[in-house]
């Protein structure tokens, strides 16, 4: 391979190992880079011109260590974990249009809640000998909207906000205007707006990290409406919404329940959807760990039993989202480790379980550290 950055083996082991580009970039920029697999600790990121390669230099960028979680750090700081393990060969992203910084590694995004200015350098730290950065690129960005992906109809009804998920960064409104003949998919997290109107005669590539809302006209909303149920225990007050059954109503008989409408009557059992997966969301209320001091999760334990993949969304006072992916640690235990340096006086939980034939939860374990500061009321 060319272009490839080794750690020589006559090097100690520690964080002193690292190179910086020769170029020096403003404005809007993207590097992309490869993480080779078997290293041990990789940092690659953006710093100042001209900083010289340390653990904490890089202002914006990926920490890698083997068989961990990719994880964003900024000036020494973990900020964020990514859903994608080190134990292959990686390609990453850093892109920042304006004074914003995305993150791209695989279908997970990121976007950084510190701006960055200036003229910046792609920098290097490596740990171990052999450690490795392969294919570094770091070049002037500007997002590509000269191709379509428009892939299904869309018609023009009630309106409705939904989330997407796109890749690279787009600061600007992008309006989609004259014959939408298509759906328009987008994989990310978003944070800009994008408003679709009237019909688009060609497809987009939306590399982007848009912020704000994504609008999108159709009669998907009105059909959804009516395929949302509800149940409330009546012992706790909690409501469980089920979607997609649009059932006339319940009945209970010995062990068994049914549902029954117009086509037919169905029995609720364990096991897959008529020969789907299942997939179900549990909303948290709000909790104040520390009472009114803030305070920093250290790990989430979960009394759960589920063959599904379970991904744990965390919201803190400044509606800072992050995404976990929880994992089994022994029978019926499942564990998801927060990012660190995220403080809050109240935590909002969602857990979401996917591709279950069965889950049953019994508790949820919060292990937080009150801060010592006291949060603003």
């Amino acid at each position: 391979m060319t272009n490839k950055l080794v750690k020589q083996s006559s090097a100690a082991t520690a964080w002193t190992g690292g190179a910086e580009s020769v170029t020096s970039l403003s404005g809007d920029f993207q590097a992309q880079f490869t993480l080779v697999s078997g290293s041990a600790g990789l940092i690659v990121g953006l710093a100042a011109a001209g900083v010289a390669p340390a653990f904490a230099a890089a202002e914006h960028g990926i920490l890698a260590q083997a068989g961990q979680y990719l994880q964003v750090i900024e000036s020494g700081a973990v900020v964020a974990t990514s859903d994608v393990i080190f134990d292959a060969d990686t390609v990453a992203v850093i892109q920042r249009v304006g004074t914003s910084v995305g993150y791209i590694i695989g279908d997970w995004v990121y976007s950084s809640t510190t701006v960055s200015s200036g003229a910046k350098d792609l920098l290097a730290v490596l740990y171990a000998p052999g450690d490795a950065i392969d294919s570094p690129s770091f070049s002037a960005y500007t997002p590509d909207l000269s191709t379509a992906q428009v892939t299904s109809k869309l018609t023009t009804a009630d309106s409705y906000l939904t989330d997407a998920v796109v890749y690279g960064l787009l600061t600007n409104v992008l309006t989609v205007s004259s014959a939408v003949d298509g759906g328009i998919e987008v994989t990310g997290a978003y944070t800009e707006y994008l408003a679709v109107l009237d019909s688009y005669g060609t497809a987009a590539e939306f590399q982007a990290l848009l912020a704000s809302a994504l609008t999108l006209r159709d009669s998907a909303s009105i059909s959804a409406q009516g395929l949302l149920q509800y149940a409330t225990n009546i012992a706790s007050g909690a409501v469980g919404r089920y979607q997609g059954f649009d059932f006339s109503g319940f009945c209970r008989v010995g062990m068994f329940t049914y549902g029954f409408r117009s086509d037919g009557l169905y029995l609720l059992r364990l096991g897959d959807d008529n020969g789907a997966p299942i997939s179900a969301m549990v909303d948290m209320a709000a909790e104040a760990l520390a009472a009114t001091m803030q305070s920093r999760l250290e790990m989430l334990y979960f009394g759960l039993d589920t063959d599904g993949e379970v991904l744990v969304r965390m919201v803190s006072d400044d509606d800072r989202e992050q995404f976990y992916r929880a994992q089994p640690v022994q029978p019926a235990v499942w564990r998801a480790k927060p990012a660190l340096g995220v403080n809050s006086r109240h935590w909002r939980m969602r857990l979401e379980i996917t591709d279950a034939t069965a889950a049953q939860l019994e508790n949820v374990e919060w292990l937080a550290i009150p801060t010592g500061r006291r949060a603003n009321r």
